[in-house]
């Protein structure tokens, strides 16, 4: 029922949606509550986690591909919290849910682990086959120097994981 009343009234706008995610682990996988903050339009802005000492690159979605984001991200399964890795290079994505600036979550992906932080609470997913990352990754094509972007394919592609 709650599904239901999600799909009707809060999935019309990712806006709404990314107002309304809790990151908090239950029974059942994440539990999504109306939390208190405003409805105000959403922004959902990636940077992908390519470099050390320099800026990494970013990018917002448009409303249709952050809709497609959060409903990616709520087919994912539950997972067990799990040690971060380290890496060089490509360390995966970071999605900043902000209004007015201010960042209400931040939902973090790599090498099939799917973190999302909101008021000092997080929940982990599982992204089998990095499908969600890549997808995200592709959201930038157009917006990445093209070298960098087919580093990070061919980093998803030959680390793709279960």
């Amino acid at each position: 029922m709650l599904r239901n009343f999600l799909a009707k009234n809060l999935l019309r706008s990712a806006a709404i949606l990314c107002g309304f995610l809790l990151a908090v682990a239950g029974e059942g996988g994440l539990v999504y509550a109306q939390t208190n903050e405003p409805r105000a339009r959403m922004i959902l802005r990636v940077e992908l986690l390519a470099y050390s000492g320099r800026e990494n690159p970013s990018w917002q979605l448009t409303e249709s591909e952050s809709k497609r984001f959060f409903a990616i991200v709520d087919s994912l399964p539950k997972q067990p919290t799990a040690p971060v890795e380290e890496s060089l290079g490509y360390s995966g994505i970071r999605v900043f849910c902000s209004d007015d600036g201010h960042h209400k979550s931040i939902i973090t992906i790599f090498n099939t682990i799917v973190t999302i932080q909101q008021n000092k609470k997080s929940a982990e997913l599982r992204d089998h086959g990095r499908k969600l990352e890549e997808w995200t990754v592709k959201t930038g094509r157009t917006k990445l120097d093209p070298e960098l972007y087919r580093y990070v394919l061919m980093e998803l592609a030959s680390g793709s994981q279960n």
